[in-house]
């Protein structure tokens, strides 16, 4: 994993550690997440293994954010090309 990756899982999974926002320990957002058949096909999908990991799931937060940072990225180049003289 690239070292952008690296830094968009750990600024995606701030607010889950966050007292402020969800206060949730990994092992047990984890174990919650894995009580939850719809999860565990979704991870076995992604993952070829039903195991929920907290490592897992800030790779899929990641992934998920990936097309909206792409749309970001062509939404500020396309205005930047409007606003040049």
């Amino acid at each position: 994993m690239g070292r952008k990756s690296n830094n968009t899982e750990k600024q995606l999974v701030g607010p889950i550690f966050a007292h402020n926002e969800m206060n949730m320990n990994p092992d047990k957002l984890a174990g919650k997440l894995s009580r939850v058949k719809e999860y565990r096909t979704l991870f076995k999908e992604a993952y070829q293994s039903e195991k929920i990991t907290f490592d897992k799931i800030a790779r899929a937060l990641a992934a998920f954010r990936k097309p909206s940072e792409a749309s970001q990225a062509n939404l500020i180049s396309s205005s930047t090309e409007i606003i040049k003289p």
